[in-house]
């Protein structure tokens, strides 16, 4: 199932991948499957959704202007 997340106004594609997988183990050092599930911290959760969402934009050839701070930067605890 393919959803969307909303940001500065702008939709953008939300689904986990493969990429979103690499992108994760690249950014981190640690296989999302490491991730404390029970309660994750709040960055190991933002860089997961990010890599979810610049997967998702990347595979479907929509442009995502966000590096992972500024990305976290956007997010409101809604979104």
């Amino acid at each position: 199932m393919n959803k969307e997340v909303e940001i500065n106004g702008v939709k953008y594609p939300i689904r986990a991948t493969m990429g979103a997988l690499v992108r994760y183990k690249q950014l981190t050092g640690k296989e999302v499957s490491e991730m404390d599930t029970t309660k994750p911290a709040t960055d190991e959760l933002c860089t997961y959704y990010y890599c979810c969402l610049a997967s998702a934009c990347n595979a479907d050839g929509v442009d995502f202007p966000f590096d992972l701070m500024r990305f976290c930067d956007a997010l409101t605890p809604e979104t």
